[in-house]
């Protein structure tokens, strides 16, 4: 059988799988199925790193999740369903396994998954060793590193959250140059592939290390002494039975250097990675540095539908970072849902990425009604992402953007569609065909994705924003008309996820609110 051949089954046994949860309206399914294995505890029986065993196994159990039940579990679950003998085809730890077997009846505990979850522990080994030399490659011969002693740090940035020094961006880092009170200080990232640059005073330069490494190459071989030590032991702990440091090895390079080196004052990570918390940062954040993980969006929870709100969805109740920053109280509360003793900053809008590229002229002498979408998912996608409902498919966007067109086509108005991102391979392309189509003349017209979300809605009249991004609240924070519409009148007006903003529902409401409230009329 090709690989072709087998795609073609693996997909066809997921969509079979997926179908008989819809049929049972049980889409909630993979989440609660995901999170009743998160919540089996993972010990580890050594103490290779020489931290706290709890931390340890909070960082084995965070990396798990991350790595074996997102996209990956939903997807083999799902093609279990589809086998009449409702056989998994995963690697996943033996408890797991097992709690599949005796709580679902599934077919997993089963000796080619165990040689599957072998291949895992042995790839991030593999990897943990690859990294070990990485970073001693960057340590000894590479020039990008912090050489400050007053800095800030971020994590994980592409190059579209790095400012541009000739043209006024709105990333992450000129978010924090606007919010901070600290003066004077350099900031550095790990988005190496971008230049140094100087911006109000302050150097923001790529580095490959989050902290300032100054060894000698006595201590470098120090370090690659005790790193063989690490290497030895995790190998002879996994074959006694222990995964733990073999799957973290990737962890202990910096972990070490983070003990022998100068720290920031705060490092920031961002919610895409909100899991998992890099070891190291334990160990910085008892010196005394801030960890801080922040928000770039108000899209975090499904939205309330006649089931009742779906929880832990993305696992929030795993996270472990003691500092959060959050846009407004209504998030504050959601973090404070889950881990009820963390320190939460209500901070505003954050902003993240940026094109950096000149805004385009618009017809200013009209007003401009601003939509935001979603970017909807293919079929294939959508089933793999173990959404609990029916409510971000392509179907209710389209409604969504064809309800806009015709309350406001007969309007003296000009209508501006600010899509949330670029497609890729698995957004559905029908959808973008429909929106291309639909604005394409003189009312109703589209501008790139990568422009600034903000500078559009600074010449809106009304935003027009599907629920819930976080558009309506830069427009509701900035004093602009803004509403979430709901094509499809499944959503609660009273669910706290719409960040007290107005909901309208229907085609019918849309075009009385435009009318009556916002006093546009046909032509």
């Amino acid at each position: 059988m090709d690989l072709k051949t087998l795609d073609f089954t693996s997909k066809k046994l997921v969509d079979i799988g997926y179908k008989k949860l819809r049929k049972e309206n049980n889409l909630e399914y993979l989440i609660n199925l995901s999170n009743s294995l998160a919540k089996i505890p993972i010990y580890t029986k050594h103490n290779i790193f020489k931290q706290e065993m709890k931390l340890i196994d909070k960082c084995t159990l965070q990396f798990l999740i991350q790595r074996r039940l997102y996209v990956i579990f939903n997807k083999n679950i799902l093609a279990a369903l589809g086998r009449e003998s409702k056989e998994l085809k995963l690697g996943l730890p033996k408890k797991w396994l097992l709690h599949l077997e005796q709580s679902s009846g599934f077919k997993a505990n089963t000796i080619l998954n165990y040689f599957r979850w072998i291949t895992f522990i042995l790839f991030w080994y593999c990897y943990g060793i690859l990294k070990v030399f990485s970073f001693f490659f960057y340590g000894v011969f590479k020039k990008e590193k912090i050489n400050s002693n007053n800095y800030v740090y971020f994590d994980n940035l592409s190059k579209k959250s790095i400012p541009n020094s000739n043209l006024e961006s709105e990333t992450i880092i000129d978010w924090y140059l606007k919010y901070t009170k600290d003066k004077n200080l350099d900031i550095y990232h790990g988005c190496i592939k971008s230049k140094a640059i100087k911006l109000k005073n302050n150097i923001i330069s790529p580095s490959y290390f989050p902290f300032k490494v100054e060894l000698s190459y006595v201590e470098w071989i120090q370090y690659l002494l005790s790193c063989f030590f690490v290497i030895i032991y995790s190998f002879y702990a996994f074959l006694r039975g222990d995964f733990s440091h073999a799957i973290l090895l990737k962890e202990y390079p910096l972990l070490y250097l983070s003990k022998k080196s100068k720290l920031g004052g705060k490092y920031f990570f961002h919610n895409s990675t909100h899991i998992f918390r890099p070891l190291w940062t334990y160990e910085a954040e008892m010196k005394g540095a801030e960890i801080i993980l922040y928000f770039y969006s108000t899209n975090n929870e499904f939205l309330k539908f006649e089931k009742g709100r779906i929880k832990n969805f993305d696992f929030p109740q795993f996270m472990s970072w003691n500092h959060f920053f959050v846009w407004n109280s209504f998030q504050a509360n959601y973090v404070k849902g889950y881990l009820p003793k963390v320190k939460v900053s209500v901070v505003g809008s954050i902003w993240f990425e940026s094109s950096g590229n000149n805004f385009p002229k618009l017809d200013t002498s009209k007003k401009i009604i601003s939509v935001f979408d979603i970017q909807p998912f293919t079929e294939e996608r959508y089933q793999l992402l173990g959404f609990p409902d029916r409510y971000m498919t392509s179907e209710v966007v389209k409604k969504f953007q064809n309800d806009i067109y015709d309350v406001f086509k007969k309007k003296d108005v000009l209508v501006v569609l600010k899509r949330k991102r670029d497609a890729l391979s698995y957004n559905d392309q029908s959808y973008i065909d429909f929106v291309n189509k639909l604005y394409s003349n003189e009312r109703f017209v589209q501008i790139d994705p990568g422009f600034s979300a903000a500078k559009l809605i600074e010449k809106s009249f009304l935003t027009i924003n599907f629920p819930v991004t976080s558009t309506a609240n830069i427009s509701k924070e900035r004093n602009i008309n803004t509403i979430y519409y709901d094509p499809i009148l499944k959503v609660d007006k009273c669910d706290p996820s719409l960040s007290g903003i107005k909901l309208i529902k229907g085609v019918d409401e849309l075009n009385k609110y435009v009318e009556n409230k916002l006093s546009i009329k046909n032509e």
